[in-house]
């Protein structure tokens, strides 16, 4: 928000306003979606459970996570993008291709309308090894290098989505307070 706010001078009020309505609003679904799947995987995982609970306890002891104290919970980031990882927020995405492009000798013609699907390639087995168990230590940064560009939850180059940071922000603040209360 602090960009948007910055650059209001260069977008205008309108759209400076439906900026921060498409942050909002915009990720109301996939939050809920991935919030959802992590508690269903805490349920699974009492091991999981517990090393996110002792991280959120030496971080916040009893009082509520605040955006400040995000960057010192790396465990319950690893578990948000595992639970995204394992059930994405899309499974499907649509492209149309800008221009020709050979794609594997396959010739897919300007205008085509390409589908692929993040799910898929997040579960490829050479890049996430046993990809239907839930890991959030293969986030860890020694093991990530080699799924470098595999994960897509939330796109990638310049179509990535402009809520990300916001996003696991978000995802952490309300994981850990839902683990406060339950």
């Amino acid at each position: 928000f602090k960009t948007l706010l910055g650059a209001e001078d260069q977008l205008g009020r309108q759209q400076l306003q439906d900026e921060a309505i498409t942050l909002l609003t915009g990720a109301i679904e996939t939050t809920g979606t991935t919030l959802a799947w992590t508690l269903y995987e805490l349920t699974r995982n009492p091991q999981i459970e517990g090393r996110l609970r002792e991280e959120l306890a030496s971080v916040c002891q009893d009082r509520p996570l605040s955006y400040d104290d995000v960057d010192e919970l790396p465990y319950a980031r690893r578990v948000l993008q595992e639970a995204m990882r394992k059930y994405g927020p899309a499974w499907m995405v649509t492209r149309t291709a800008a221009r020709d492009v050979d794609l594997g000798g396959h010739l897919i013609p300007e205008g085509a309308d390409v589908v692929w699907s993040p799910y898929l390639h997040q579960h490829d087995p050479s890049y996430f090894p046993d990809p239907d168990t839930f890991d959030p230590d293969r986030w860890e940064a020694d093991r990530v290098a080699a799924t470098r560009g595999s994960f897509l939850a939330f796109g990638d180059g310049r179509r990535k989505c402009i809520g990300e940071n916001f996003a696991w922000a978000e995802l952490q603040v309300i994981l850990a307070a839902v683990l406060q209360a339950w």
